[in-house]
């Protein structure tokens, strides 16, 4: 079993997936959240989560924002910035 899950918190839906499914994460089920949280690293096995620059996103935004303001138009953009994988024990299976 495998799940990612969006801003989960601890013990958030994919956790709570593989309770119920009798599952045991990091040994025959992989949870791996997307944003980090706080306790991810506490938790047991801790939460390995894809982790996303937010402070780069918010700058992108208010730059982006204010060249709006300033009147600048341009044609619609795609902008990708970075992840980046924090492998905590919850994501990788055993090989069989």
């Amino acid at each position: 079993m495998a799940a990612l899950v969006y801003r989960q918190g601890p013990g958030g839906p994919g956790a709570r997936v593989v309770y119920l499914e009798g599952a045991e994460l990091g040994r025959t089920a992989a949870v791996v959240g997307f944003d980090d949280f706080e306790l991810a690293s506490l938790l047991t096995p801790p939460i390995s989560v894809v982790r996303q620059d937010v402070a780069s996103m918010g700058r992108t935004a208010a730059h982006l924002l204010f060249q709006r303001i300033g009147g600048e138009t341009r044609a619609t953009q795609r902008i990708h910035l970075g992840t980046t994988l924090i492998a905590r024990g919850s994501g990788e299976l055993p090989s069989r």
